[in-house]
């Protein structure tokens, strides 16, 4: 197992924590709520909230899974979609042009490799070699 991938995990396992953390602390302050209601007072203005029922505190409990789904599962595939996406179709842009820049430089320049090729080819033809040393018998 590499470092990066024990890296990975570790990081996985301990947002998982955290996020149970944050999801018990939540459910801990939404029950520590005054069970004879709730008032509000916002700038002078007072609203009296009635208490909640059983059936509220299973409302509430539903709402907080759905967000803490919609976080998990929602935000990234947003993100994936709206960041990744793009930047692979730049990246594909991008490997295009530089493909087809090769392709025409390859394209208008193959007259000249050509010409090299075969002055190569004609140096080698006109360049003596020395003969291999000949092989002497000695008795």
């Amino acid at each position: 197992m590499t470092k990066a991938s024990r890296l990975l995990r570790l990081l996985g396992w301990t947002s998982l924590g955290a996020l149970i953390v944050c999801g018990l602390l939540a459910a801990l302050l939404i029950h520590q709520l005054p069970a004879d209601g709730i008032r509000l007072s916002i700038d002078g203005e007072t609203w009296n909230f009635p208490a909640l029922g059983a059936g509220h505190w299973l409302g509430v409990t539903l709402v907080l899974l759905a967000v803490v789904a919609l976080l998990v599962i929602a935000l990234p595939v947003a993100l994936l979609l709206s960041v990744g996406v793009p930047l692979v179709v730049l990246l594909l842009v991008l490997a295009g042009t530089v493909l087809a820049t090769v392709v025409a430089l390859a394209v208008g320049l193959s007259p000249l490799v050509a010409l090299g090729f075969l002055a190569w080819g004609a140096w080698r033809l006109l360049v003596r070699r020395p003969a291999p040393p000949a092989a002497t018998i000695e008795a």
